[in-house]
């Protein structure tokens, strides 16, 4: 059985030039600072496939690869998605220690949680078509704060 990941967030917001913008409800576009650039950072990192950013074959996230894998464990598929996202983490942590630029709130200092939870109402084994749902909660320390990330991420049987 292969299988089609989801990815499903509630911005959109995109990186032009190495600029982090964002494109509000009235089509005007900012520049991201705050908890905003780090939710921003945290899913350009989560929603790109691993080794496939030219500048750092290390960028990106290994959530995919167990995709079409025969694990219809849930369980399995949690601890997948949490160590894909911790090891993300850690990189970009990695990454922005080299960014003389960005400001305290800007900066990742640690990863307080991640918690994937999986949907039981989805069972995957019966119908082909049916979708297992992860409900993904990461919580970072950025400066003196907590900053949250929600997302959902979606396996879809094909």
């Amino acid at each position: 059985m292969a299988f089609d990941l989801v990815l499903s967030n509630t911005y959109n917001q995109f990186d032009l030039l190495n600029l982090d913008l964002s494109l509000n409800n009235l089509m005007d576009l900012s520049i991201l600072n705050g908890n905003n650039f780090i939710i921003q950072e945290v899913q350009k990192i989560l929603f790109t496939i691993q080794g496939s950013y030219f500048f750092d074959s290390n960028y990106g996230s290994t959530i995919r690869e167990f995709i079409g894998d025969k694990i219809f464990n849930p369980s399995d598929i949690e601890n997948s998605i949490a160590q894909s996202i911790q090891d993300s983490i850690t990189n970009l942590i990695l990454n922005q220690s080299k960014i003389p630029f960005l400001t305290m709130d800007e900066t990742i200092q640690g990863i307080q949680l991640i918690q994937v939870s999986y949907d039981a109402e989805t069972n995957i084994t019966n119908n082909p078509n049916s979708v297992m749902t992860f409900d993904v909660l990461i919580q970072l320390i950025v400066g003196t704060n907590i900053v949250s990330v929600n997302n959902v991420i979606m396996i879809k049987g094909a």
